[in-house]
């Protein structure tokens, strides 16, 4: 081949080679745009605190945490970014945990009897829970999410799901609740193990609760010891 026509067939080429390289090093250099929200959702009359993080092109998991009153939210990082290049990541702190319960003009003092007067029902819950689905549909532009729960969440997932399976890929349940009866008997020897240990404020936050079986979930804390 002469030299003439190297050079032309080079010049010719040249403008698509460096084309072709540009694009691959785009595709390579620049990552995908991620969302990073941190915000308080008016759920059912309160602000509650809801943090939306990952691939805005990628399904959408909403994390249901444990407790009642355990939110994850300051593990977040720790347990779930190495999934937000697959997912967006949601977080929630329900009601009465975490940011929402500060952000809701909390008593000074979480006393037996504003427990008793502010109960957490599950049906107060799950229906937050489907507002916020609904709420994240339509903020993120998604046809359905994925939803997962963790021990308490597990039960509240179940709930969420099975009143509006609609809203739902798929449900993934952790640690998950089977059978949430509290027997009288596990009161009874609870009780008995506060009296040996002459525990006036466990005995006291007993007798407020009450024996079994419940209608609603409560947050309730009992150390003994």
């Amino acid at each position: 081949m002469n030299i003439k026509l190297t050079i032309f067939l080079f010049s010719f080429l040249l403008p698509f080679w460096a084309s072709a390289q540009t694009t691959d090093n785009l595709n390579n250099t620049i990552p995908t745009r991620q969302i990073h929200e941190e915000q308080y959702v008016p759920i059912n009359g309160i602000e509650q605190w809801v943090t939306i993080n990952g691939n805005p092109s990628k399904p959408v998991i909403l994390f249901l945490h444990g407790g009642p009153g355990s939110p994850i939210t300051p593990y977040i990082d720790v347990l779930y970014k190495a999934l937000e290049k697959d997912f967006i990541i949601v977080q929630w702190d329900q009601r009465g945990s975490g940011r929402t319960y500060g952000h809701n003009n909390p008593p000074e003092e979480l006393t037996p009897e504003y427990l008793k007067n502010n109960p957490l029902t599950l049906e107060q819950m799950t229906s937050d829970g489907i507002v916020l689905s609904r709420y994240l549909l339509q903020h993120l532009g998604k046809k359905k999410i994925i939803l997962s729960g963790t021990s308490w969440g597990s039960a509240l997932g179940v709930k969420i799901a099975t009143k509006a399976p609609e809203l739902f890929y798929a449900y993934v349940g952790h640690s998950q609740i089977v059978n949430p009866n509290f027997s009288t008997e596990r009161y009874s020897k609870l009780y008995k193990m506060a009296e040996n240990r002459k525990d006036s404020d466990a005995l006291q936050i007993l007798n407020t609760i009450g024996k079994p079986p419940y209608s609603s979930a409560k947050i309730q804390e009992c150390f003994i010891g």
